[in-house]
């Protein structure tokens, strides 16, 4: 029937059915038949509800309950003045299976009606109550009363957070809905995007996705554009940013959707240009995306709808995202902001400030990006979505790691995996990929990692595993793997690393590679393409960072011998990654510099290099860094 098709139903044993009814039996006949009513409204209920059920007053209902409440059937509820319970799920639920189906239904339908009137002067407080009866009466003819009032309770849910019910409550409907005859389609297909939503909010990714596919397929077949665009943008995932990542229906549902729409500006056409310049991010060709975010901006700016314009422009932040264009998306990020807060969307707000986060972090404005992920705490405790808090948990993990706290990013990193494993998959198993990389590095343990870096390479093309390919084989000392490694991804000057928001992050793993070699042409061209960044700090979304752009550039100019640049830069590096607090990136520098100290020779650097590698020594004892600990031992050992 409609109620087991909406939720699981529990069978209570029968030696425990037993014990109940026997119980029971020695009640009166009209106590039983009180009971009976009582049951239909729940284990818990309100004596003047049942009271307006009942046709009757509180004082006699109280004294046709005297026998239940002598045995222990029901009993007050604890700090709740005029409510009461039976004292077990079981025994309420052994008086209910004991009606007929077709008593059910009609009581069920008899407490719907006298409730709505009961609750008519404040009928939003009940409407799940409300929902609940004409549900299950619906057999009985109260199919539309159902579907309105699941519909309704399923939105007033979504309000309070209460995502899980509110997808209970649009199953009802949906379930209703399809029994009915004949079928309300144009409903069936709202009703399925509003359950896709609730379900995505409540982190049921997969089963989200699956609404929102058979809303959009009926939104083709009934020409409902709205509809349409709403199921797209929904499929996409909760965060706009994300990528298609081979998913085989994304973008040609975005690109359906938008051709459905009639000419003419629209919230939903900005909203649709901007989620598919998103899902092409994992296509290496920058103009489109650029194109479709600048087309959305423009579209919601004509339209001077604010929420709009601060969706669209956080989306045009990830849809240009590139190595050289921080300051440009700062100025983005921070219109976005500034709409968010205006308008006071949590959702919005958690999301604009996680862009200016990342792009004060990229500028090397850690203290103010800092404060921005504070604030995206907050919003996310208030918005209680697992999208969010995986979110903040990967960068929870990043942010360990980036500080040298291995220990705890030992923890971290498999709780943020597991976290958005369901719900996030693709973003969460690179996210998780590339910090477990990096930890393994510097505990010298990459060796174990190198058949999960193979498999990235092939599963993530389009993120820079190559990159860190390359710096493992050199870590581990295979200098004909490694240069093979290196040459593949230098055909071309390096241009198969697409340069998006990944490009800084995967060219930090090369100038050690190419050190490693001593290939000084090599290094030349990294250093080219490197130096325009000079100043910035490496940080991807919520993946992980590799402090100073200008470490990098010391090491390349140090594999050219250019000692003037390499020293310039590599006192940048300590001044930018100690101001900063990223220690395993100070001890790192402090070793590139020592090392090019001990190398270039000269007198007075002797003195210098010793200080650097003993500070460097110490440092990796103290955070655990094993791999940089053994090659700082080793340049030491060459002062002997």
């Amino acid at each position: 029937e409609l109620e087991e098709r909406a939720a699981g139903t529990f069978v209570i044993p029968d030696s425990v059915r037993q014990v109940i009814e026997r119980r029971l039996q020695r009640l009166s006949g009209g106590c039983r038949e009180l009971l009976g009513s009582a049951s239909v409204i729940g284990r818990g209920f309100s004596l003047d509800g049942l009271a307006a059920v009942e046709g009757s007053t509180a004082e006699q209902l109280l004294d046709r309950l005297g026998e239940a409440f002598e045995a222990r059937i029901v009993a007050e509820l604890p700090g709740a003045s005029g409510r009461l319970r039976f004292s077990h799920a079981l025994v309420r639920d052994t008086i209910y299976d004991g009606l007929l189906p077709a008593e059910r239904v009609r009581r069920h339908r008899h407490t719907a009606e006298v409730l709505e009137r009961f609750y008519e002067d404040a009928p939003e407080r009940h409407l799940s109550e409300l929902a609940h009866h004409f549900f299950s009466a619906a057999p009985g003819g109260t199919q539309a009363q159902a579907i309105d009032y699941a519909q309704a309770a399923g939105d007033r849910a979504v309000e309070l957070l209460a995502y899980e019910e509110a997808a209970r409550l649009y199953g009802m409907a949906l379930v209703t809905l399809e029994a009915a005859k004949p079928v309300d389609e144009t409903r069936r297909c709202q009703v399925l995007v509003a359950l896709g939503e609730a379900r995505a909010r409540a982190g049921d990714m997969v089963r989200a996705k699956e609404s929102f596919l058979v809303a959009a397929e009926l939104a083709k077949s009934l020409g409902l554009p709205e509809e349409l665009g709403q199921a797209a943008i929904g499929y996409g995932g909760r965060f706009i940013w994300q990528r298609a990542g081979g998913d085989p229906y994304l973008v040609s549902l975005l690109e359906d959707a938008l051709r459905a729409l009639p000419d003419g500006d629209s919230v939903l056409r900005a909203r649709l240009l901007a989620r598919l310049a998103c899902a092409l991010r994992d296509q290496p060709e920058l103009e489109t995306r650029a194109a479709l975010s600048k087309e959305s901006v423009e579209v919601a700016r004509r339209l001077g709808d604010a929420e709009a314009l601060c969706v669209v422009l956080y989306a045009r932040f990830a849809a240009i995202w590139g190595p050289d264009n921080a300051q440009e998306r700062l100025i983005l990020a921070d219109e976005a902001v500034q709409l968010a807060d205006d308008l006071g969307d949590k959702e919005r707000m958690f999301e604009a400030h996680d862009r200016r986060r990342t792009a004060l972090a990229e500028l090397g404005d850690l203290p103010a990006a800092d404060a921005d992920l504070g604030i995206m705490f907050r919003l996310a405790d208030d918005l209680q979505q697992p999208a969010h808090r995986w979110y903040l948990a990967a960068n929870g993990a990043a942010r360990a790691l980036l500080e040298g706290r291995f220990v705890e990013a030992e923890e971290l990193i498999p709780e943020a995996f597991s976290a958005g494993e369901q719900l996030m998959p693709r973003d969460a198993t690179v996210a998780f990929r590339l910090q477990l990389f990096m930890l393994r590095r510097e505990q010298g343990r990459l060796a174990e990692f190198e058949s999960i870096i193979e498999r990235s390479i092939d599963e993530y093309p389009d993120w820079p595993f190559r990159a860190l390919q390359a710096n493992l084989l050199a870590e581990l000392g295979r200098e004909t793997d490694a240069r093979l490694a290196l040459e593949n991804l230098a055909a071309d000057e390096f241009s198969d690393l697409p340069r998006d928001e990944a490009w800084l992050f995967g060219m930090s793993f090369l100038p050690e590679v190419a050190r490693f070699l001593g290939e000084t042409t090599r290094a030349e061209s990294l250093y080219e393409l490197l130096l325009p960044c000079d100043g910035q700090n490496i940080q991807t979304g919520e993946e992980a960072g590799c402090g100073a752009v200008s470490r990098y550039l010391g090491i390349l100019a140090a594999t050219q011998r250019n000692w003037t640049d390499a020293t310039r830069h590599f006192e940048d590096a300590l001044e930018q990654n100690g101001r900063t607090g990223v220690r395993p990136w100070v001890v790192r520098t402090q070793y590139d510099y020592g090392r090019m100290l001990r190398e270039r020779g000269r007198p007075g650097g002797r003195t210098k290099a010793l200080e650097l590698l003993t500070s460097a020594r110490n440092g990796c004892a103290e955070l655990g860094m094993k791999a940089v600990g053994e090659s700082v031992e080793l340049e030491l050992a060459k002062f002997d």
